[in-house]
């Protein structure tokens, strides 16, 4: 409509190929046959649209492969009425269901390996060499900003990224979090905290559940209405089992999640030693476990009391826990 009142406006006309005539928008039957052929195109894609979606919810209910296959996979394909058809293959966005072939890993593999790579502090893209191990545990107290390393007057500070609203020395700020980490590291009972037989069982009850509620949604999916009432009744209830699902799955994650800290450092020997010798992106990793609202605390860099770099490094760091 807007394109064709703006050619109304300025003269222009438009010539159709397929009818072998120019339309003047100007004309009123000239006007709308322009805009019978442009609904009944917008009907028609719209009518595509529904029935490609249709089948790829099926698929996504059967388990069935649809899109380009992924690297490392071969697709397999059987004859239906003389055609090739795909069997073997499934991914649809973020949702992860069910599918129709044999698993290369085991469920609980892949859920330890999706909340590794799924965690929200992860960064899979670098504009360089990681040398500094504590600037994305630390935050602005005054704007939430992120911390980034600053060089000036041969002086090496953290400083806030966003509004430059504070300024600490990172000599200090390092040693304080060396130490807290170091002690932390140094406790056995930090390397006790694997999943005990309990959270197991509970791993495959949970997973048993949202077996279940899958198969009750799949079976309403499919399910044929006879009134307006009984559609509103089953729209309710797959509605109500969709929330379920999402949260079991998240229940799924959690209890498989892997004890992250233990395979990334071991408390043998010397942990002082072995931490300064620990890789820079391994040490980020473990600090991003453990400067947390939940273990240690998340770090946050206050004012100075007279100005922005006056107090102790002690001073001005305050660790945040879920209790504050």
């Amino acid at each position: 409509m807007t394109l064709i009142e703006l050619c109304e406006e300025r003269g222009v006309k438009v010539y159709v190929a397929t009818h072998g005539r120019a339309y003047d928008p100007a004309d009123p039957r000239d006007r709308r046959s322009l805009l019978e052929d442009a609904l009944d195109s917008e009907h028609e894609s719209a009518k595509i649209s529904a029935r490609t979606l249709r089948g790829l919810d099926a698929n996504v209910r059967d388990g069935k492969p649809h899109g380009i296959c992924p690297f490392g996979y071969d697709r397999e394909y059987e004859i239906r009425q003389g055609k090739r058809v795909p069997v073997r293959l499934r991914k649809t966005g973020n949702r992860t269901v069910k599918a129709s072939w044999p698993s290369l890993v085991s469920e609980e593999l892949f859920h330890d390996v999706q909340a590794i790579i799924s965690e929200p502090s992860r960064r899979t893209t670098t504009r360089g060499p990681q040398v500094h191990e504590f600037t994305r545990a630390m935050t602005c107290d005054v704007c939430d900003g992120p911390v980034s390393v600053s060089y000036k007057r041969n002086r090496e500070s953290y400083v806030c990224k966003t509004r430059s609203c504070v300024r600490i020395s990172k000599e200090a700020v390092d040693e304080l979090m060396t130490g807290l980490t170091v002690a932390y590291l140094a406790r056995p009972d930090v390397y006790a905290d694997q999943a005990p037989p309990a959270e197991l069982a509970q791993l495959k009850l949970t997973l048993g559940a949202l077996d279940g509620v899958r198969a009750d949604l799949k079976e309403l999916e499919e399910a044929e209405p006879k009134t307006l009432a009984e559609a509103r009744v089953i729209a309710r209830t797959i509605d109500r089992l969709e929330r379920e699902a999402a949260e079991l799955e998240v229940a799924a994650v959690e209890l498989s999640r892997p004890n992250r800290l233990a395979s990334l450092f071991s408390p043998e020997g010397n942990v002082m030693s072995r931490w300064l010798r620990t890789p820079v992106p391994v040490q980020r990793a473990i600090v991003a476990l453990l400067f947390t609202p939940g273990v240690l605390g998340q770090p946050r860099i206050k004012r100075g009391k007279f100005g922005p770099a006056d107090l102790a490094a002690c001073e001005r760091m305050e660790f945040r826990r879920d209790t504050d």
